[in-house]
């Protein structure tokens, strides 16, 4: 296990789709980004030097394709892959590698609220996020959750994180790979700063902070 390898894993695990239809074998990732999906198949053309077909969806999304029963097998067999399922090595991972697996997990089906400050991870399988809450405990990482949802299209379940020192640590720790992602985390954690700049400076103005000479 490396550490590309893990995050692929995780992304796969989280939001991948694997078919096999007799002689036809498929992995697939559905994006609506292009951008995102030409960085994954550059991933996977290093890992396993194969190249993804990139398709236009007639739903306005786009799909990375792989049409390989060799890398199939490996996904499936070897590492035990199944989508909304957290795989059995994820337990043995050491901390490098599981913060990647956890990345992926989040590129794939996580979100970051700038308006009110939150990371969030989805999924449809309570189970899935029970593991991932504990696999993220150990790297020193707090989800609270899950919360269960219902709306007309079904059920699902989330876990988040709101405080902004858990932010800035699961920005530390986990940070994303993801075109869009990135860059909403990136905003999020400049604006907690900001606003912790912000505190320090009244509280100094107050006569409160390192600079004081106040006896309590």
């Amino acid at each position: 296990m490396n550490q590309k390898l893990a995050y692929l894993a995780g992304w796969l695990c989280g939001n991948g789709h694997f078919a096999n239809y007799g002689r036809h074998y498929l992995t697939k990732v559905s994006e609506k980004s292009v951008d995102q999906l030409v960085f994954l198949s550059q991933l996977v053309d290093y890992l396993f030097e194969i190249k993804p077909k990139i398709h236009h969806m007639y739903q306005g999304g786009w799909a990375m394709l792989i049409n390989s029963k060799p890398l199939y097998r490996f996904l499936t067999k070897t590492l035990g892959l199944k989508v909304g399922e957290i795989p059995k090595f994820a337990d043995y991972l050491d901390d490098i590698n599981l913060r990647n697996f956890i990345c992926g997990v989040f590129d794939s089906e996580g979100y970051v609220n700038n308006t009110r400050p939150r990371v969030t991870i989805s999924q449809t399988r309570n189970k899935f996020l029970l593991k991932l809450i504990e696999l993220s405990s150990k790297i020193g990482l707090k989800f609270n959750g899950p919360t269960q949802h219902r709306t007309h299209l079904g059920t699902w379940y989330s876990i988040r994180i709101e405080r902004g020192s858990e932010i800035q640590n699961f920005s530390k720790l986990i940070s994303s790979h993801h075109i869009d992602k990135s860059k909403k985390l990136e905003n999020l954690i400049s604006k907690i700063n900001n606003k912790n700049n912000q505190k320090r400076i009244g509280n100094r103005a107050l006569g409160y902070g390192p600079s004081s000479n106040l006896v309590v």
